[in-house]
């Protein structure tokens, strides 16, 4: 059945309750079939976000308040008495909605999002939303992302700004796979003399035929990684051995605004993989608009994001000893 609310001349009035807009069964079928309302006894309850939409998109033209009649400004000035969070959501509901997607909102911090295909009524995506200015909390996220895991579905972090365009990033564990590739301590020679802030690896080689002196800069988690001080767990020279240890070849990232820049094989021989940032705090969490420069950096120069922060609450994906965890970021078309 065609309802008033889906299309119809009719003039489709819902009344306001708790926050929300409440249908007939009849006038809500349209709804329904869309994946909106939540069915109540003998009516069809529809949430803010769900209600913001309907009444943007003509749906809804009216709204009931003790009798008397309400439109979308009054809705939307009166949703502003919750904070802005519901409009944050509403922003990357729509944005969802108008691609095509049946996006899910049920109160929580993310949206679901049902899959188009084999199984249309599967959660295919999570979708949390982060304003520009909010922190991304990188422990939570990592629990949700194990969430998302074992339920087979996707976990999509939505940036957006205050013009309401919205950028989508996939987020990935990650895990380094030893590799046979890559320097160990052992495998240098000649002589380094340390400076505060960086270091000079000093040895002699052979250059168009002449011996001569060859100077090579480094940082200081590189240096102590090569006299074989592993550093702290937590510090930057602790992480670069970790990696290093895995057959990696970790270099400066600082050019790309990131700790390191990490490499599969020689750098003689290709360019790095991967860009790598250290949230080393107490609670590793970073600023949105900072995350979004970092993964907008990595996309242009075609390398995975990796996300770094200490494993304290000794969590993680089969390996529950090791010291860090690492999230992946990379770039989707929704």
């Amino acid at each position: 059945m065609r309802t008033p609310a889906m299309g119809g001349n009719d003039m489709v009035i819902a009344e306001y309750f708790k926050g929300g807009l409440r249908l007939s069964i009849e006038e809500a079928e349209g709804f329904l079939a869309r994946h909106m309302g939540r069915v109540l006894k003998d009516s069809v309850c529809l949430n803010p976000v769900e209600s913001l939409y309907a009444l943007e998109m003509g749906w809804i033209e009216g709204i009931s308040v003790s009798g008397e009649m309400k439109d979308l400004s009054w809705y939307l000035k009166n949703l502003t008495r919750r904070g802005e969070r519901p409009l944050h959501i509403y922003i990357i509901y729509r944005d969802l909605r108008r691609r095509g997607h049946v996006a899910i909102w049920s109160g929580d911090w993310e949206i679901e999002v049902l899959s188009r295909k084999n199984a249309p009524k599967t959660v295919k995506w999570n979708v949390i939303p982060f304003a520009y200015r909010e922190y991304v909390p990188l422990p939570k996220v990592y629990k949700e992302l194990r969430r998302c895991t074992s339920l087979k579905r996707e976990l999509l972090f939505a940036f957006y700004d205050t013009e309401g365009d919205v950028t989508y990033y996939r987020v990935s564990p990650f895990h380094w796979q030893k590799i046979p590739a890559g320097r160990r301590a052992s495998s240098w020679t000649g002589e380094i003399v340390s400076f505060k802030e960086l270091a000079v690896h000093l040895f002699k080689g052979e250059v168009n035929g002449r011996m001569r002196w060859i100077l090579l800069f480094m940082d200081k988690s590189e240096e102590r990684y090569l006299k074989g001080d592993v550093g702290k767990v937590g510090s930057l020279s602790h992480l670069y051995s970790y990696i290093s240890e895995r057959g990696y070849v970790v270099r400066s990232g600082l050019k790309y605004g990131a700790d390191f820049r990490i490499y599969r094989t020689s750098p003689d021989i290709a360019h790095s993989s991967y860009l790598l940032r250290y949230i080393g705090s107490a609670r590793p969490r970073i600023k949105a608009m900072d995350l979004l420069a970092a993964a907008r950096i990595a996309h242009g120069v075609k390398k995975e994001l990796i996300l770094a922060f200490e494993n304290k609450e000794n969590v993680g994906e089969g390996d529950n000893t090791a010291p860090y965890l690492f999230l992946s970021l990379r770039w989707i078309r929704v």
